[in-house]
């Protein structure tokens, strides 16, 4: 009898390893199967029935409000996403040792407005040589709309944005501030520089 039991358990596993081995090596059928939504069944009485499954949440996260989020984490610290330099905290010096000379400059009043066309970059320095601003046109931010940032930022802040519908709008983030300036004033056009301020 003990013979017999471990003859069907080892016949069981077998049939299980040639069943999963033809799964697997059958790859159009593998697809097939993977492409087809499992269902949970119920058991009663009466057999197996189909229960209703509700779609499941999606945990893609949205790359915009992710990107809004990053660009406000940066902006409280004084910073704009991807680079070390700082409103307040960094000097002129400090740039042109990294980047070299401007490849812009313009006088803004007591304040000179430094261009780096070619990395997407401006600062207003103050005549102390301290950043007062930073700019970034980052072409990776083009795909932001005024309406994305609103809603991205709103989910964040709890209160709307300053100047919202206007071609600028501005949010606080921490000691500083967080500025969206857009091509136009819609709520679909597309970015045109972030910059971070006190």
């Amino acid at each position: 009898m003990r013979a017999n039991r471990t003859t069907a358990l080892l016949s069981v596993v077998c049939a299980c390893a040639w069943l999963l081995s033809g799964c697997t090596a059958d790859k159009e059928g593998a697809r097939a199967l993977d492409a087809e939504p499992t269902r949970p069944y119920h058991i009663s009485t009466g057999g197996l029935t189909e229960m209703a499954v509700p779609p499941a949440p999606s945990t893609r996260p949205d790359t915009y409000t992710e990107m809004v989020l990053q660009l406000h984490r940066a902006a409280a610290d004084g910073k704009v996403i991807n680079w070390k330099y700082a409103v307040d905290r960094t000097t002129l010096s400090d740039i042109i040792r990294d980047w070299g000379e401007p490849e812009r400059k313009e006088a803004i009043g007591q304040e000179r407005l430094l261009s780096y066309p070619s990395r997407h970059a401006a600062f207003l320095v103050s005549p102390d040589d301290r950043v007062r601003e930073i700019h970034s046109f980052e072409p990776s931010l083009n795909d932001l709309t005024q309406a994305k940032v609103t809603s991205a930022l709103q989910s964040l802040t709890g209160t709307p944005a300053d100047g919202a519908g206007q071609q600028e709008i501005a949010y606080p983030a921490g000691e500083y501030r967080l500025r969206f300036v857009f091509k136009g004033g819609d709520e679909n056009t597309p970015l045109q520089r972030v910059i971070v301020s006190r």
